[in-house]
């Protein structure tokens, strides 16, 4: 993908994405391009405050005094630790750690005069405080969770200290107990989210229930309210255009981490729409003859940018597509679920691992066939739409299970249909239907007359010819 702007923010939304997908998949990176970027990091961090931040000598960086990437800074450093056992990380990020705590007061405020970097930009450090004008979600609240996984991978004392700082901040100003906006919750939708899985990080870090159930509640309550079924929504939280599809992917993993780690099983469904209604469409797959030509790998592949339109417009743009990635990833990883007695499948999408091999097809109907490879229970996740009645009949007329061929009574455990071992292991089957409708959903003053099919986008009126994420439909095409 291609930015050439925020190459500290960059330089750690690759490393975090590259790590987490070569783990996952065994995803190849060329070792000159690997050593490269580990040379970059340290670069960037060779300054008096030990901060991410661009060189004053790099030529083609223009220096650039950046809160909001601190985030992405000690996300590389964890990568290197966490992926590379690299021990000049886990020194620089304590560096850091210590530059953060003595840059940051216990109330949150920052204490620039005492930045090397800030003066030397001439940043008006006696101004009102720089991070509350941005909104601090924006810079030590979406810092958060970074600081927990840099403590779950050194064990450094200080990372916790830092991280609980900024949560009880977070916790009484970002947050309100019964789901709603807190006071100061910033206006940059990626922080906002990006705070929340930090402070349920740290919640289930320290086991303060206080954090854990009160970002349930905001997940619940303004995080779903906000984000659209479509899965637009805007960059910034008070406007109604500008969409990017990270923050729905932190919307992704947040339902996803409070769905398979508290039980709220419900918001599967939110995750599987999500990716197929709008990480999946909004990836770039082609692109026209460009007058760069060598630009078409660098495009190829690039999830969703900051599109202009609320359902085209896709822009290659690094830190999106890394992000987007780290979400896929994410989920890939949570398909399926083995335990000791049980496998959990907790997805519809295409899987292999030693346990299981899960194969999904789409049309009229959904068909997902799992080829359980050991002997224990399985759990078929089945989403709440497809067992809700049909319009005239009894509920759950349309999900059929199948074992080696043969129909099986739906025992319905939770949002989980149980297959007991003595069945397997053997192939599973499950079919449901996938009900075809139009809906209408208003963004920026365009009524869009959207195409569903299950949890899938099939079409959209009005629709745009510059990189759309779906095909043009009208009403009367939904049933074909």
């Amino acid at each position: 993908a291609v930015n050439p702007g925020w190459p500290g923010h960059n330089l750690g939304r690759w490393w975090d994405a590259m790590m987490r997908l070569q783990e996952a998949i065994e995803y190849p990176i060329p070792a000159e391009a690997e050593s490269a970027m580990q040379e970059n990091v340290f670069r960037f961090f060779n300054n008096p405050d030990h901060l991410c931040l661009a060189p004053f000598d790099m030529e083609g960086v223009n220096p650039q005094f950046d809160l909001h990437s601190l985030r992405e800074g000690l996300l590389a450093l964890n990568a290197l630790v966490q992926y590379r056992q690299n021990k000049q990380a886990a020194q620089q990020g304590h560096a850091m750690i210590e530059s953060l705590l003595r840059l940051t007061g216990e109330d949150g405020s920052w204490k620039l005069d005492q930045c090397d970097y800030a003066r030397r930009v001439g940043l008006d450090t006696a101004k009102a405080d720089w991070g509350l004008l941005v909104g601090y979600p924006a810079n030590h609240g979406r810092l958060i969770e970074a600081l927990v996984w840099f403590y779950e991978a050194t064990g450094d004392p200080l990372a916790l200290r830092a991280a609980d700082r900024f949560a009880r901040y977070h916790l009484a100003n970002t947050t309100q107990p019964d789901g709603s906006l807190g006071k100061q919750p910033g206006n940059h939708t990626h922080s906002y989210f990006g705070t929340l899985r930090g402070l349920l990080l740290y919640g289930e870090l320290t086991g303060q229930r206080e954090y854990i159930d009160t970002v349930a509640a905001t997940y619940r309550k303004t995080v779903r309210t906000r984000l659209k079924k479509s899965g637009f929504i805007s960059h910034d939280m008070d406007k109604d255009y500008m969409g990017e599809p990270t923050s729905p992917g932190d919307a992704a993993q947040l339902a996803l981490w409070l769905a398979t780690r508290h039980d709220y099983t419900e918001f599967f469904d939110d995750v599987e729409r999500i990716v197929r209604a709008r990480l999946i469409p909004c990836q770039i797959t082609e692109t026209p003859s460009l007058k760069q030509e060598e630009l078409r790998p660098l495009l190829i592949g690039a999830y969703g940018g900051m599109h202009t339109e609320a359902h085209a417009g896709k822009i290659a743009t690094t830190d999106v597509t890394a992000a987007v990635t780290h979400t896929l990833v994410d989920v890939y990883r949570h398909i399926a679920e083995p335990s000791d007695t049980t496998l959990k499948i907790n997805f519809h999408f295409d899987y292999e691992d030693q346990h299981v091999r899960i194969v999904s097809k789409r049309a009229k109907s959904a068909t997902v066939t799992i080829a359980a490879k050991h002997h224990k229970n399985a759990l078929i996740r089945i989403p709440r739409w497809a067992l809700r009645p049909l319009v005239g009949g009894p509920p759950r007329q349309s999900v059929i299970l199948k074992v080696a061929g043969e129909p099986i009574d739906l025992l319905m455990l939770g949002d989980y249909a149980l297959v007991p071992k003595d069945r397997l292991p053997g192939t599973i089957e499950l079919t449901y239907a996938l009900p075809v409708s139009t809906e209408s959903e208003r963004t920026h003053n365009v009524d869009y007359a959207i195409t569903w099919r299950g949890d899938e986008i099939m079409g959209i009126s009005p629709n745009s010819d510059f990189f759309p994420f779906y095909p043009f439909s009208t009403p009367t095409e939904a049933g074909k």
